[in-house]
């Protein structure tokens, strides 16, 4: 029979110091696991309240641009329902609230949808509210015909003036760009009547069309022939004052 042998196991102990230095590590290792994932969550939190301070501002700009319009009689359909405004403010003070604490990653995923659907909204109202202000504009600030302003600045008694009326038709365009206030009504106001005025004073924002001729012709180097003025141009002309605009001149033959 063969001899048999037993043998001990193999034990290998650990020193106490290296123990606890390998639990050390792993209670290293699990806070900062923590802390960078409370990092990155409070992270989301000033993002989001930055966010809803953007959004809340811009939903104040809109009521007040919408109560501008109401003092001007327009009526703009809303868009934003009126709890939008009230809930923004309320979701900004629970967020700075919940800036030392751990938010669910639900909470935040459901904040970050309200506010995708919050911005597209205030994209939707702004463009009501702009379209509701350049018809209220256009309807009071008179016609501009570029083409009668270009051929009105020929003449030197009116070129000051037409320069204006430019200047102010651009103030026009740029105030229709804006959004409804009670400044750029006033704005608008006090263009309309100096346009109305301007306009009254060059005879209106159409012109007759033998006039219109006769202006086409003698801006260009050649000249207008006399045949173009006939008495209703004259008097045109004259209820003006713009005759010292006009010169007559002889047309030489050339030389062969």
């Amino acid at each position: 029979m063969p001899e048999t042998h037993l043998t001990q196991p193999s034990t290998h102990t650990v020193a106490p110091g290296l123990l606890a230095r390998a639990l050390a590590m792993r209670e290293r290792v699990k806070a900062h696991q923590i802390a960078k994932r409370r990092a990155g969550q409070l992270g989301t939190l000033v993002q989001l309240r930055e966010q809803y301070e953007t959004l809340h501002a811009r939903v104040a700009a809109m009521r007040q641009a919408q109560a501008t319009l109401q003092t001007l009689s327009v009526d703009v359909p809303d868009v934003l329902s009126p709890s939008l405004g009230d809930g923004a403010r309320d979701d900004l003070e629970a967020l700075s609230a919940e800036e030392g604490t751990l938010a669910s990653q639900a909470r935040t995923e459901a904040r970050t949808a309200w506010l995708s659907y919050l911005r597209n909204a205030l994209v939707a109202q702004e463009k009501v509210i702009r379209a509701a202000w350049q018809e209220w504009v256009d309807a009071r600030v008179p016609v501009e015909n570029p083409g009668l302003l270009g051929m009105l600045q020929e003449l030197t008694s009116l070129r000051s003036t037409i320069q204006q009326m430019m200047g102010d038709y651009e103030r026009v365009r740029l105030l229709r760009r804006e959004m409804p206030s009670p400044d750029a009504v006033a704005k608008v106001h006090t263009l309309t009547a100096a346009l109305s005025e301007a306009w009254r004073q060059v005879g209106g924002t159409e012109i007759p069309e033998d006039v219109a001729s006769l202006l086409q012709a003698a801006s260009m180097p050649e000249g207008a022939s006399l045949d173009l003025l006939t008495p209703e141009v004259l008097a045109w002309i004259q209820a003006r004052g713009v005759t010292e605009s006009f010169k007559l001149s002889l047309l030489h033959a050339r030389s062969r």
